[in-house]
């Protein structure tokens, strides 16, 4: 998020589970190394408030959307078409699809077929709309069961919560760990429809 708006890119973030201050907060320490836990406590320096003075000159803008702006709390894709019309969007990351209400379903529907459409109800938006779509997820209890060749847990595309359209879907895919441990962060790619 902060590359592509720091590259010229306006992006829109949906965090349903984390407030836009804790996201604003880490997105300051990001870009300028300030200190998450002293912003936190409220503990801002003089060069953090010449910061914040300095967003105002900004020319891209960053957006996180959270459950709460939108009608009845509830945020589906026609709702972040909207967004991305109106603003000029050309990077949406979804941190929490299965938070999302399908538009086309029905409650009560099967998480395949709500991921089913959401995920296709996205794609369509990423090609009408002209801008890329990241959806981020966690990998689900099975991943325990999948280990790589050094008896490590590695999640992969049929790891993800309740369903693999994602994935299938999806013209890239990386899976991500970490072993805190042994301090490792890996990142592999599982799919990658161009290359």
């Amino acid at each position: 998020m902060e590359t592509a708006q720091k590259n010229g890119f306006p992006v829109l973030y949906y965090s349903p589970e984390m407030q836009g201050a804790f996201l604003g907060t880490r997105f300051d320490t990001w870009r300028s190394h300030f200190s998450n836990s002293d912003l936190h406590r409220g503990n801002y320096s003089e060069q953090y408030y010449e910061y914040l003075k300095s967003l105002q000159a900004e020319n891209t803008s960053a957006f996180i959307l959270e459950d709460k702006d939108a009608p009845d709390g509830e945020v589906n894709v026609p709702y972040i078409k909207n967004l991305v019309r109106k603003y000029g969007i050309k990077l949406v990351i979804i941190d929490g699809l299965s938070y999302m209400e399908d538009a086309k379903g029905k409650r009560g529907d099967s998480d395949y077929i709500k991921y089913k459409n959401l995920c296709a109800d996205l794609f369509q938006m990423s090609k009408q709309m002209r801008c890329a779509v990241v959806v981020v997820m966690q990998a689900n209890r099975a991943t325990k069961d999948n280990k790589d060749d050094k008896g490590e847990v590695f999640p992969n595309i049929y790891n993800i919560e309740g369903s693999d359209h994602p994935a299938r879907i999806a013209t890239q895919v990386f899976a991500m760990r970490e072993i805190f441990d042994k301090h490792v962060l890996d990142i592999r790619l599982e799919k990658s429809r161009n290359a």
